[in-house]
């Protein structure tokens, strides 16, 4: 049965049918199909209370994810230079172009993050895996929604937490000969997590795409 709304409402009533999905138009312009959460039967009608959408547009979908790729190399890129910076300073003062590659670095990051997130909740691999199966049964099954749902975020997460508390160091009252050995060391800690939490393609069971 179709229903035309112009936004959307929580309960609708309407005549019962065989079919235990009511399918929205709204503003003529987008089918929106909802599963009820709970039927409320009676002779001729029935309330049925929706649940928010949980999917996303394939194409809105497929565009996150290959910008959520390519943002996965402009920061390996950037991290690779502020290493390369940062090893071979020696003592020479840490200057506005340390702290400027550190800002663009966790910049960058931090999108790669977001995108990431929103990625994650819709994934059926993701936060869905969590709400429909449980986090233990998540955590015992197979590698690959393991991996998705659990250690490709957390990981990713711990890295960019590191690159911040990196870039933070160019800002404390320490030599600056000690700024560079510091944010070396958090930047190249949080190089081998990332290296080690992307999806590569060459993973078994867990491969994804080059970008």
């Amino acid at each position: 049965m179709f229903i035309f709304l112009p936004n959307y409402i929580a309960t609708i009533n309407f005549v019962a049918s065989q079919s235990s999905t009511a399918v929205i138009l709204l503003d003529n312009k987008e089918a929106l199909a909802f599963s009820p959460v709970t039927i409320d039967h009676s002779p001729h009608s029935c309330s049925f209370v929706f649940s928010k959408p949980t999917n996303m547009n394939a194409d809105m979908y497929s565009f996150l994810l290959h910008l959520h790729s390519i943002l996965r190399w402009v920061v390996l890129l950037l991290l690779l230079v502020a290493i390369f910076n940062s090893l071979v300073a020696g003592d020479r003062p840490f200057i506005r172009t340390d702290a400027r590659t550190g800002s663009i670095l966790t910049g960058f990051a931090d999108l790669m993050l977001l995108i990431g997130l929103v990625l994650w909740y819709f994934n059926a691999r993701g936060f869905q895996a969590f709400k429909n199966s449980g986090f233990s049964e998540v955590m015992r099954g197979d590698s690959m929604t393991r991996f998705f749902a659990f250690e490709h975020p957390v990981g990713m997460l711990i890295a960019i937490i590191l690159l911040h508390i990196g870039k933070v160091q160019g800002r404390k009252a320490i030599s600056d000969k000690a700024k560079h050995r510091r944010t070396l060391l958090f930047y190249f800690i949080a190089l081998l997590i990332i290296l080690l939490s992307i999806p590569w393609p060459f993973r078994q069971q867990v491969g994804g795409h080059w970008y």
